[in-house]
């Protein structure tokens, strides 16, 4: 996902605020620098699904989101690759 610029601010300062206390540690995953995603499935979730999903429903659902792109990873060379980037019309 492309994080909106408000959006990235807003987890920028986050960082700022947490950062100083001394049990939390920021790593290039979580940091500022971090890459935004929605991950929708991953591998290996076959012999979890039901349970996943089972667990998952008993939670509503109810908010909103805007998004302008859908990006598809494949895993390779033990990292996730961009495959494909789809830009929606807004």
């Amino acid at each position: 996902m492309k994080m909106s610029r408000e959006g990235k601010e807003m987890h920028d300062r986050l960082i700022d605020v947490m950062e100083p206390i001394s049990y939390i540690r920021f790593d290039e995953k979580d940091g500022k620098n971090k890459v935004f995603h929605v991950t929708v499935t991953s591998k290996k979730l076959e012999s979890v699904y039901e349970t996943i999903w089972d667990y998952v429903m008993t939670y509503p659902c109810n908010y909103k989101c805007m998004f302008d792109n859908i990006c598809i990873y494949r895993w390779e060379d033990e990292t996730w690759k961009i495959h494909k980037e789809y830009i929606l019309e807004k």
